[in-house]
C-alpha cells in the first residue's frame, strides 16, 4: 500500500506544466518556474531540474548538457542557463544610460523596463535622472521639478503624455476639417465659375447670331461694349473670395 507522501508527490508531478523557456528573460522564467513548483508542492531536486531540461529548446539542452544526469541539479541548471541567456550587463547599463527611445510605451512600462534590466549599483536617484531623460521633453520638464516616488512620477507622466497626445489628436482633427472646409468652398467657387463662363459663351453665341441677320452697318465696337457690359455683371466678392483661396 503506498503511503500518502508518495501519492501526493505523483500527484504534483503530474500537475506541474512549464511554458517553454524564455531565453530572453531567463530569470523571469525562473520566477514563475520556482511558483508553479511552490503551488504544486514539488520538492525533489531531480524533479524540478527534469521540469526544467523539458522545457528547453535544442540550443538550451546544449548549454547544460554535461550538467545532465541522474544526479542532476535543479540550482546548477539555473545558474548556467541564466549565466548563458542573461542579457551582460553592460548591455544592459548602455540601454539605460542612453537618452530616448521610449517608443510607444507609457512612462510606467518604461520604467518597468527598466528596473527588470538595472544593473548593480545603479541607485534610485541615477535610475531617476536616467528615465527622465528618455522621455518627452515636455514631459520631462513638467515632472522633473515634481516631488514623490518614481512610480508616482511615472503614474503623472501617462497623464501628461495622454493629456498631449489628445490635444495634438484634436489640433490634427481640427486641421484636416479647416482644410476639407476651405477646399468645398473652393469647389463652390469653381462650380459657380463654371456656370458663368458657360452662361457668357452662351450669350456670346446668341449674340454673333443675331448679329448676323442683322444690318452691317452696326460697329464691332457696340457689339464688344455690350459683352463688356455683360462680363461687368460678374459678382466682384465671388473673384475676391477666388484669389484669397488659391493664394493660401
Amino acid at each position: 500500500m503506498s503511503s500518502p507522501n508518495l501519492n501526493v508527490s505523483a500527484e504534483s508531478i503530474a500537475y506541474v506544466r512549464l511554458p517553454s523557456f524564455w531565453r530572453h528573460s531567463p530569470r523571469e522564467w525562473f520566477l514563475h518556474a520556482e511558483a508553479v513548483f511552490a503551488n504544486n508542492r514539488l520538492r525533489s531536486d531531480v524533479s524540478k531540474a527534469n521540469h526544467v531540461i523539458a522545457a528547453l529548446d535544442e540550443e538550451g539542452v546544449k548549454s547544460v548538457y554535461n550538467l545532465i544526469g541522474p544526479n542532476v541539479c535543479f540550482e546548477s541548471l539555473k545558474q548556467r542557463l541564466i549565466a548563458t541567456f542573461a542579457v551582460p550587463q553592460s548591455t544592459c547599463f548602455r540601454s539605460i544610460t542612453q537618452p530616448g527611445g521610449i517608443g510607444n510605451r507609457r512612462p510606467t512600462q518604461l520604467l518597468h523596463d527598466m528596473r527588470s534590466i538595472l544593473p548593480d549599483g545603479i541607485g534610485e536617484d541615477a535610475l531617476k535622472q536616467f528615465w527622465l531623460q528618455k522621455l518627452p521633453p515636455t514631459t520631462s520638464a513638467f515632472i522633473s521639478g515634481q516631488d514623490g516616488s518614481l512610480e508616482d512620477l511615472a503614474a503623472r507622466a501617462d497623464r501628461v503624455m495622454e493629456a498631449t497626445s489628445y490635444s495634438a489628436d484634436v489640433h490634427a482633427v481640427n486641421k484636416i476639417k479647416a482644410s476639407t472646409d476651405r477646399f468645398r468652398a473652393m469647389e463652390n467657387v469653381i462650380i459657380a465659375l463654371t456656370t458663368l463662363i458657360a452662361s457668357l459663351v452662351t450669350l456670346q453665341s446668341t449674340k454673333r447670331y443675331h448679329g448676323s441677320s442683322r444690318s452691317r452697318s452696326k460697329s464691332r465696337s457696340d457689339v464688344e461694349g455690350h459683352f463688356l457690359h455683360q462680363r461687368s455683371n460678374v459678382k466682384l466678392p465671388v473673384l475676391i473670395l477666388v484669389f484669397r483661396l488659391t493664394s493660401k
